[in-house]
């Protein structure tokens, strides 16, 4: 009997954690249709930080569909339905390691356009979060002329979801090469 109510306890015990962590990464509001798809998944929570959701569906939506988009401060692209390149938080971004090779600003445009790419997605949260690694945001790179002088050149905002206050804080930019 001992054996029994032991294991009921701990069965009580492991549902009641079922439920709460459910509930703190919002996945019962999700199930029971009280929210939206793209609200839950636009919604950073403890099981996904720092989503790019947003951004990949205004991609989706609002980019010819031979697009290539390169993400810089993202590894993520599951939601793209473009053709995406990107690199892990272990690997060289191709957008730093072209910036470390150009000579300098059209040397980066020429570069990024071998490889295709017509837009960069850049999450500046998920650059900010990982500040101390060189591999995601190698600093004397992206503070450099070259970089400096791309943006100002060769890119053009045309989307921004940027919320810093609160407990969601985001900023994710859609940039169109020129």
């Amino acid at each position: 009997r001992a054996v029994w109510a032991a294991a009921l306890v701990g069965s009580l015990l492991a549902l009641q954690c079922v439920y709460r962590q459910g509930y703190g990464i919002g996945q019962w509001q999700f199930l029971r249709g009280s929210q939206a798809r793209a609200e839950y998944l636009s919604r950073q929570r403890v099981t996904y930080g720092l989503p790019d959701y947003a951004a990949a569906a205004w991609i989706n939506a609002h980019t010819a569909p031979d697009a290539k988009v390169l993400l810089v401060g993202e590894s993520r692209g599951l939601y793209q339905e473009r053709d995406f390149v990107a690199a892990t938080v272990y690997d060289a971004n191709p957008f730093w390691a072209a910036a470390a090779a150009a000579p300098d600003a059209d040397g980066l445009r020429r570069r990024l356009a071998e490889l295709g790419v017509t837009h960069l997605l850049v999450s500046v949260r998920g650059l900010f979060f990982r500040y101390d690694s060189a591999v995601v945001l190698p600093r004397e790179t992206a503070g450099g002329a070259v970089v400096d002088g791309f943006v100002g050149r060769w890119l053009d905002k045309v989307w921004e979801d940027r919320e810093d206050a609160g407990e969601q804080p985001r900023w994710l930019v859609v940039y169109e090469l020129r």
